[in-house]
Order: structure tokens, then C-alpha cells, then sequence
């Protein structure tokens, strides 16, 4: 890998950790977990507010470690997985666009999903 393609993915890691980490602070700080643990419980998933403080508490420190280089490919990877979690059972029926026709989020999670697993794949450890 050259160093320019190391450099930036660099910086893509610390720019999606940091956009991670603000996503899961900014819940807390809202005082919106259980409303969000609400909602998975309402879409089937048992013990809502529990799921929702664990996936709240992963992405603030899983974020922060991904940011900070550390199992980069491990937590890219459940990133990754997550957010096409996220699109199956929430996303995809409201359609694809932000500002268009429905509801969803899709196409950004779709860039975050891509840029995971950019930077994940591209290292050799799983450390």
C-alpha cells in the first residue's frame, strides 16, 4: 500500500469513527436510548432498551476505538454489519433517499457501510 492510500484512509477512519462516535454520544446526550430501545422493541427485537444501551455504549467505544486504530478490522466489520442491520429493518421499506420520497437514511448508511469495509479490508491484522 503507498503511503498517499495510507494516509487516506487515515484520514476516512478518523473522520467515520468520529461520525460514529457523535451518533451514539448524541443519543445519550438527547436522553433518547429507551426511545430508541422502544422502537427495536416494537420491531420484534426482545429486550429493547438493553440492545439499545449496548449498541449506544459500542458505538461510542468501538467508535473510539476504530478511531483510534486499534481492531480496526473486527469493529469495522460489525459496523458494517450493523448498518445493514439497520437498513433491513428499518430502512429499506421507506425507500432510498434523505431529501426525496421517503423516510430512510439509506444512501448514507450505505456510504458509511462502503467506507467500513474500505477501511477494515485494507488491513492485513485483526488487531
Amino acid at each position: 500500500m503507498t503511503i498517499q492510500s495510507t494516509k487516506a484512509l487515515t484520514i476516512l477512519r478518523i473522520v467515520i469513527g468520529t461520525i460514529i462516535i457523535t451518533h451514539g454520544a448524541l443519543r445519550i446526550y438527547s436522553n433518547t436510548v429507551l426511545g430508541f430501545g422502544e422502537v427495536l422493541t416494537l420491531s420484534g427485537i426482545p429486550q429493547g432498551a438493553i440492545v439499545a444501551w449496548a449498541l449506544t455504549v459500542f458505538e461510542i467505544i468501538g467508535g473510539l476505538t476504530f478511531l483510534l486504530g486499534r481492531f480496526v478490522k473486527p469493529i469495522g466489520l460489525l459496523f458494517a454489519l450493523y448498518l445493514i442491520a439497520e437498513i433491513y429493518l428499518f430502512q429499506f421499506k421507506n425507500g432510498w433517499s434523505v431529501s426525496g420520497f421517503g423516510k430512510s437514511e439509506i444512501e448514507y448508511n450505505i456510504l458509511l457501510i462502503t467506507s467500513f469495509f474500505a477501511v477494515a479490508l485494507s488491513q492485513s491484522k485483526w488487531k
